[in-house]
């Protein structure tokens, strides 16, 4: 099932279209659907984190989204945003998902390349559809969106764990990145994602 609604905004009407996922455990988070990425095509979009509003404009780029903020690139697999990434000497592509909590999410075959620094104790987690256990790990160093990492914690996803469909079925095909950039990340930033040319702009820590 999916839900209608209109957005005004200067170039005239916004109509898309949001999923209703049947899950307890998102509905009690007091959410109705999610808006994915064919709602952000042919346009620019501004997550501002720190102020807590997101902007969809087809209007060109501005200083607001480009001053002081690092330029990357990132390119497209069904609306999903994939950009490249470092963790110690390895580098890995991400999906950019404001919808995971952590910071930065690898496969668990990959810690032994990484360079652990050191093991931390697993955590109980949940997303929309059921609830899970990480175990996360300290690393060295690590390269997101530009920006440089001292010591951040990376949560490594079991090897059998799989991408889901909107019933929160397993999607039997391999993803096209192998790593994952949450809010946990992005939280204290704006990041502007232009849908129409490829570039992202990620103004860390912004006040």
């Amino acid at each position: 099932n999916a839900s209608e609604a209109r957005f005004q905004q200067a170039s005239g009407l916004l109509k898309f279209q949001a999923l209703r996922i049947p899950s307890p455990i998102f509905h009690q988070a007091g959410f109705v659907g999610l808006l994915g990425g064919s709602c952000f095509q042919d346009r620019l979009v501004i997550f501002n984190f720190v102020d807590h509003t997101v902007i969809l404009t087809t209007l060109p780029l501005s200083s607001f989204e480009t001053e002081g903020a690092i330029e990357f690139s990132f390119s497209l697999e069904g609306n999903r945003p994939l950009c490249r990434l470092t963790v110690g000497s390895q580098t890995f592509t991400a999906l950019i998902d404001t919808g995971s909590m952590d910071v930065l999410t690898l496969p668990e075959p990959e810690a032994s390349k990484i360079g652990v620094v050191r093991q931390l104790s697993d955590v109980s987690s949940q997303n929309v559809f059921t609830a899970f256990r990480t175990r996360r790990v300290v690393v060295p160093t690590a390269r997101i969106l530009g920006q440089e990492l001292t010591n951040p914690v990376v949560s490594l996803e079991a090897p059998d764990s799989h991408s889901v469909d909107a019933e929160g079925k397993p999607v039997n095909r391999p993803d096209p990145y192998h790593a994952v950039i949450g809010y946990g990340f992005l939280q204290k930033g704006i990041l502007s994602l232009d849908y129409r040319t490829g570039l992202g702009f990620w103004r860390p820590d912004h006040k």
